[in-house]
């Protein structure tokens, strides 16, 4: 089994403005059977000592497509139990940070993809009640598994859309992508825009790889585009890439008086 990748496409959460984790999500890629030992550290800026406990749940969406983080086993997706915590509470110093050491198990019954959250959650310090206000709250890091030579054949574009240009708003592309597929892809690629007979060069926007999509979720993306809306006709095309050689390419074009 491998890790694949831990970097920062999920926002850092801090909390009480002095508490913050990193890495903040995981993704692991392996066969049913194997296991990794993985640390998340915990960082305490403030100048009193902070306790936090530690669990897992689920990572998914709801009804309307929107992040989630439901308990554990909540999603038929669900890879909450495949997690183990080596301690269930933890101290941090002031000033100070302290790592975490948590196991991901891949069961026999593994489906072609999985899903959990680790919650690292403040605790109230004495005399304060949980659940009070600016207290108990959490952070959650997600676990995104899959196995190893999953397609990225089944992801689409649909409901394409485009906003003009004017001298107060920026070119806007939205669209949705519908995965199909058993497994999720991270969506990343460029926009180009040119103009006129001589194809000069207005846009070029990369877009990066920072937005999830899960199983049979359909994902809203609005891209807007900085363009001087001067007269004339303007080509665009839209490149997307989901993983091993699968990708849409969308080409538009809109005329401007």
């Amino acid at each position: 089994m491998r890790l694949i990748s831990f970097f920062g496409l999920f926002s850092t959460t801090i909390f009480a403005a002095s508490l913050s984790v990193s890495p903040n999500y995981f993704e692991f890629e392996g066969q049913p059977g194997q296991s990794v030992s993985e640390k998340v550290t915990i960082y305490n800026s403030s100048s009193v000592n902070q306790r936090v406990k530690v669990y897992t749940g689920d990572f998914w969406y709801d009804k309307k497509f929107n992040r989630t983080f439901p308990e554990a086993g909540t999603s038929s997706y669900s890879a909450a139990s495949w997690v183990s915590v080596k301690v269930a509470e933890i101290e941090i110093p002031a000033n100070a940070q302290k790592e975490i050491e948590f196991v991901f198990a891949i069961p026999p019954e593994a489906k072609p993809s999985g899903y959990a959250s680790l919650f690292i959650e403040q605790m109230p310090g004495p005399g304060q009640q949980h659940g009070s206000v600016g207290l108990s709250l959490r952070v959650a890091v997600p676990l995104l598994f899959r196995k190893p030579g999953q397609t990225f054949e089944r992801i689409g574009l649909k409901d394409f859309s485009m906003k003009k240009p004017t001298a107060f708003r920026p070119l806007v592309l939205s669209f949705l992508l519908q995965n199909d597929e058993e497994q999720y892809a991270f969506p990343e690629g460029s926009v180009l825009i040119v103009k006129g007979e001589k194809k000069d060069l207005i846009v070029k926007n990369e877009l990066k790889r920072d937005k999830v999509i899960l199983p049979h979720q359909r994902l809203k993306m609005d891209l807007p585009l900085s363009i001087e809306p001067k007269p004339g006709n303007y080509e665009g095309i839209l490149t997307l890439f989901y993983g091993n050689g699968s990708s849409t390419v969308k080409t538009f074009n809109f005329h401007l008086p």
